[in-house]
């Protein structure tokens, strides 16, 4: 009887955890298709399926940051491809390096980030509209850098980079993996993360106990337009 007392125990314990709602549909709706294909669930597809992930999870953690405060971002993939060709534009017609011409794409994504929270947040404009023009001054602007077409070719340490498949899969899912770890030190262990999280919890009270709110939301606009950079760096380059 203890021993049962106990397994019921363990398992309300893990029923509990709030991301089992989403792990237990995925994994049936993995074997019921694992089932109808087995090919699913083989390497060369999982490696590609890793692949594909990269580019949406790094993106992910800066709108799982938005949404935490209570604000959104649609303009993020527009964001990701204007910050892609404006790096990619500045390796090969500006000459710069490649350091420098990526850092200059990641500061572009943080100046939209910044253009959308001063926008959603101290001139009160609902982020729904403010970010939905964001995406359009995006497109038009990739259009204005590239005139619609692809900029290449990049240095050959750019492509270099991209080809490499370290442990079988590419660097940015190795990054994503790595963004995806420091996002979750910082919101459980860091002042910043409990701001965040105490933000979206109750703004008004988080105002009270003296956390400027609006600094918080506008930060993780700014964070979210640097990850969208940072998630289209891959965009331009030759090998996608």
């Amino acid at each position: 009887m203890a021993e049962d007392g106990s397994s019921a125990w363990r398992l309300r314990r893990i029923l509990a955890v709030p991301e089992i709602g989403i792990l237990v549909p995925l994994a049936a709706l993995t074997l019921l298709f694992y089932c109808l294909n087995p090919v699913l669930l083989s390497g060369s597809n999982i490696i590609a399926l890793l692949r594909g992930l990269a580019f949406v999870g790094i993106i992910v953690v800066g709108q799982a940051l938005l949404i935490i405060v209570g604000e959104l971002d649609l303009s993020v993939g527009s964001v990701a491809g204007l910050c892609a060709i404006v790096a990619a534009w500045l390796m090969k017609t500006a000459g710069w390096p490649v350091a420098a011409a990526v850092a200059g794409g990641v500061a572009a994504g943080s100046l939209a980030g910044l253009a959308n929270g001063v926008v959603a947040v101290r001139l009160r404009v609902p982020a729904f509209i403010t970010t939905l023009g964001m995406l359009f001054m995006a497109k038009g602007l990739t259009y204005v850098v590239c005139k619609g077409y692809p900029i290449a070719p990049l240095p050959d340490s750019v492509n270099a980079f991209g080809r490499a498949e370290p442990l079988g899969i590419s660097w940015a899912f190795v990054l994503f993996v790595a963004v995806a770890l420091i996002a979750d030190l910082v919101l459980r262990f860091t002042v910043f993360g409990r701001m965040i999280c105490a933000t979206g919890g109750n703004a008004e009270v988080a105002r009270l106990a003296g956390i400027g709110i609006n600094a918080v939301k506008i930060t993780c606009y700014v964070i979210t337009g640097a990850l969208s950079a940072v998630a289209g760096m891959r965009k331009p380059w030759p090998w996608d």
